[in-house]
């Protein structure tokens, strides 16, 4: 009996080095536009970690671990369907392979590969990138009606290097997700009959009339209003919308139960020269711009020529507002580079080590 799980995980060591080898011949000769970030006025990185796109350009990084690359797959096999769907569509779509090319200051070509992009009368007029929404964390977001930062920059850096081509952000999750309770009342969480509160599942209630007052325990002398669970009818019910289905039982509030499956785009554009999307309702201005793009990948040619690792990113809002986790926390160049007291030559060959799998 061929243990299949076994031979997915070898299928996939092959495939690292496959990629490794290909990677070799261009190692040291561009930037990537995956890799994209922005560096702000004072220094400060965010999206990318100027370390990790500096190992990619090196040719040395590690390679993903079994769960991400499970991950990735899905990611690729979305950006298929996709192709193929709106191909049946009658779009002509196609894939974007090394679609752009600009350089830094110091003359190092920066390329990369949108995921699509759609032509009329031979002409692209459209670009697409693609996330596949696999997480809570994105999914709260994304229908919430605010995309991750760092996905944004990749797409205006795609944008931007195309002469700024039009471009859609598609989120895509082909599951039911579901979290930890204090992340399914995230305030940001679409209400029943809301903008995307279609792609919600919910517990519905309504109140009974009675109250309570709690008279031991942290709670002591609080008063709360009793509640009761709405049984609805999962096959009368499976054409109606969240909104609809609160009217027809007459239900005071609703609880997230999970995320449907969902397909959720935000439009952008760029208005003189800083970077906009479409939430459903309203153009959000994001701290995005050209020059803040630029600047991050002439920070990856100062770090070379200075043998510095550069700024820590932070982890920011769209608008510019903090995000609750430290980026450290989840890098695995930052820590490396910490462990090494942030020299540079140390963290080169700890790379060598560590990352030549080819």
């Amino acid at each position: 009996m061929i243990n299949l799980t076994w031979k997915l995980y070898e299928g996939m060591q092959h495939k690292w080095k496959e990629r490794a080898q290909k990677e070799k011949d261009t190692v040291r000769t561009r930037y990537r536009g995956g890799n994209s970030g922005i560096l702000m006025e004072d220094g400060t990185a965010v999206g990318e970690c100027p370390k990790k796109a500096l190992a990619r350009y090196l040719g040395k990084y590690t390679d993903p671990d079994y769960d991400t690359q499970l991950m990735f797959d899905v990611g690729e096999l979305n950006e298929d369907r996709w192709e193929d769907y709106l191909t049946r569509a009658g779009v002509d779509v196609k894939k974007a392979d090394d679609a752009i090319k600009w350089h830094t200051d110091a003359g190092t070509p920066v390329t990369g590969s949108p995921d699509a992009l759609i032509y009329e009368d031979g002409k692209p007029v459209m670009g697409i990138e693609h996330k596949h929404a696999s997480s809570m964390n994105t999914a709260r977001g994304v229908i919430g009606g605010e995309p991750q930062l760092k996905h944004l920059i990749q797409t205006a850096h795609y944008s931007m290097a195309l002469d700024d081509l039009p471009f859609t952000l598609l989120y895509t999750s082909s599951t039911n997700i579901e979290g930890a309770e204090w992340k399914m009342k995230d305030a940001n969480i679409p209400k029943p009959g809301q903008p995307r509160s279609e792609f919600c599942e919910y517990t519905y209630y309504k109140y009974t009339g009675q109250t309570r007052t709690y008279k031991t325990g942290k709670n002591k002398g609080k008063t709360i209003h009793l509640k009761q669970k709405v049984m609805t009818n999962f096959l009368e019910d499976s054409d109606l919308s969240p909104g609809e289905i609160m009217k027809k039982y007459d239900a005071d509030f609703a609880d997230l139960k999970y995320f449907r499956p969902f397909a959720i785009e935000f439009p952008t554009t760029w208005k003189e020269d800083t970077f906009y999307f479409y939430n459903g309702a309203k153009w959000i201005k994001t701290i995005i711009t050209k020059d803040r793009i630029k600047a991050f990948y002439n920070e990856l040619d100062r770090m070379q020529a200075a043998k510095d690792l550069g700024p820590v990113p932070y982890n920011l809002k769209p608008d510019g507002e903090p995000m609750p986790w430290p980026h450290e926390n989840y890098c695995e160049m930052c820590q490396m580079s910490e462990k090494l007291n942030h020299k540079y030559d140390d963290w080169v060959n700890h790379l060598e080590l560590e990352g030549d799998k080819g």
